[in-house]
């Protein structure tokens, strides 16, 4: 089995440190094509790296394109060699960005970055989509305006992003947003240039001790709230991404930070 090394790289802000942990992918295509699922294996480091619970999971890994137009969120499975596998579907070619978020055991979080190409890549400085929304998101079944507070956003500097939820079909106030990563929702942020990573988790919490029969019965809504700070100027893009009967809700915005 072929066996690929790929250096990861914890971001700090703006700022990159080269650490022990590394992203080692254990199999991977050698070619990786678009529309096809993928059966990706990896490790941090080595497979024998203990890591601990972040939010309910072991391993959080987060793949963009680099127009960050596609967003995909996994929780890949550990396998009893300490491996990790994910199956992927890519939507197009390029190069993909992804993000890997875990905690080592009596340490902090740590976030390593690390790139795939997927099919032909005649493009590898991609822009970003540069778009503004209109402070409300759609589907079939729920709509959500989102506010940002203040609106001239500052780096470095406490920022309010406010959502909330109406029922698509009959125009009331939803309740009964499911806990998600023991919150009411995560916030996901990345920067134009694709450097800058953060993981939000909401205000509003799942309690610390909660009876495991009890759990599918807390609930959130209409209004979820995230605090947070950018640390750099620039455009950024961002993922609210919150539960509702089983099913997710991502919601994509982008922001200028001054």
């Amino acid at each position: 089995m072929k066996k690929i090394f790929l250096m990861g790289w914890l971001l700090l802000a703006a700022s990159t440190r080269l650490l022990a942990y590394e992203i080692n992918w254990v199999n991977k295509p050698d070619q990786i094509m678009p529309e096809a699922r993928q059966h990706l294996t990896f490790n941090v480091g080595s497979a024998g790296v203990s890591l601990e619970n972040i939010a309910g999971q072991v391993m959080q890994m987060v793949v963009v394109d680099q127009s960050l137009d596609t967003y995909m969120h996994y929780f890949p499975v550990q396998g009893a060699d300490g491996n990790f596998s994910q199956d992927i579907v890519f939507p197009n070619e390029g190069q993909y960005l992804f993000f890997f978020y875990f905690q080592p055991k009596s340490g902090t979080p740590v976030t390593l970055r690390s790139t795939l190409d997927v099919g032909e890549v005649t493009d590898r400085f991609a822009t970003v989509s540069m778009y503004f929304d209109t402070e409300q998101f759609t589907d079939d079944d729920m709509k959500v305006a989102f506010t940002v507070v203040p609106k001239d956003i500052k780096e470095k500097t406490e920022t309010q992003v406010t959502f909330a939820f109406i029922d698509g079909q009959s125009g009331q106030p939803v309740k009964d947003l499911q806990g998600y990563l023991q919150a009411a929702g995560e916030l996901v942020m990345i920067n134009a240039a694709g450097k800058i990573y953060k993981q939000v988790p909401s205000v509003e919490r799942m309690p610390e001790v909660v009876d495991p029969k009890k759990a599918n019965k807390i609930f959130f809504g209409p209004w979820v709230n995230f605090q947070v700070s950018f640390p750099e100027k620039g455009i950024y893009k961002l993922w609210g991404e919150f539960r509702h009967r089983n099913k997710m809700i991502i919601v994509p915005f982008m922001v200028w930070v001054k």
